[in-house]
């Protein structure tokens, strides 16, 4: 009785054997990783699987997997998935790895919950899926994003970029620039970020140093300082 099955890095057998898989009903652990696929919706058959790892091929559409709800493990890194809404069929799922930078939203993890861990690495750390990433690690869930949560309970003070740029003239706000502050008891405290420099709009062409700080209810101060980059807009109406 086939119950585990490895085709990764083999197209030859991997093809050779696919009709037999998308009728098996006791197959609970398939690694196809690797293998040049673009479709995977048989897959959808094999609905005693447990552990599915699909790395490394062509898939971006995953939603024809609503019958597989024995996964604990789902795997599908380097994969321009953008929808995971059927992840909330997955009853069962424990362990759900991503390619974070092509996500379109991580709501769906909110909804599943026999959730432990997830790996959304590279993932955009925009306001939002920060905020989102900083409540799931609160429910207990184990979030490999590239964001330090572990802050030793000062508030969360990030900068989506290493270096921020501006144009001469434009006024922007701290969140903006792509700065975001959050704490886990009072949530975000985008209201209370001070720095040094107040309005960019008065700031000419140079470089300068962007000083942040942020302060929770608890008193607790979280420091930052970044490049910042002030450039001049070129009018390209005149070009």
């Amino acid at each position: 009785m086939l119950n585990h099955l490895d085709v990764s890095f083999n197209q030859i057998v991997f093809n050779y054997t696919f009709e037999d898989l998308s009728d098996s009903t006791n197959l609970t652990y398939l690694d196809a990783s690797y293998n040049d696929m673009s479709q995977i919706a048989s897959f959808n058959k094999i609905t005693s699987l447990e552990i599915l790892n699909i790395d490394g091929n062509n898939i971006a559409v995953i939603s024809s997997l609503e019958d597989l709800v024995n996964l604990t493990l789902f795997s599908s890194k380097g994969q321009a998935i953008q929808n995971i809404e059927v992840i909330e069929k997955w009853i069962k799922i424990e362990e759900i790895m991503l390619e974070g930078k092509y996500l379109g939203s991580i709501i769906p993890l909110f909804n599943v919950p026999t959730l432990i861990s997830v790996d959304i690495n590279e993932i955009d750390l925009n306001y939002e899926n920060v905020i989102y990433i900083a409540e799931l690690y609160s429910k207990g869930i184990n979030v490999t994003s590239g964001l330090n949560i572990d802050n030793n309970g000062l508030p969360l003070l990030i900068s989506k970029f290493d270096t921020i740029y501006a144009y001469a003239g434009d006024s922007n706000t701290l969140t903006d620039l792509g700065i975001v502050a959050y704490d886990f008891e009072d949530g975000s405290l985008e209201n209370t970020l001070n720095s040094n420099i107040g309005d960019t709009s008065s700031l000419s062409v140079g470089e300068y140093t962007l000083d942040i700080n942020v302060t929770d209810a608890d008193g607790n101060t979280s420091e930052k300082s970044i490049p910042l980059v002030v450039r001049e807009r070129i009018d390209m109406s005149n070009l």
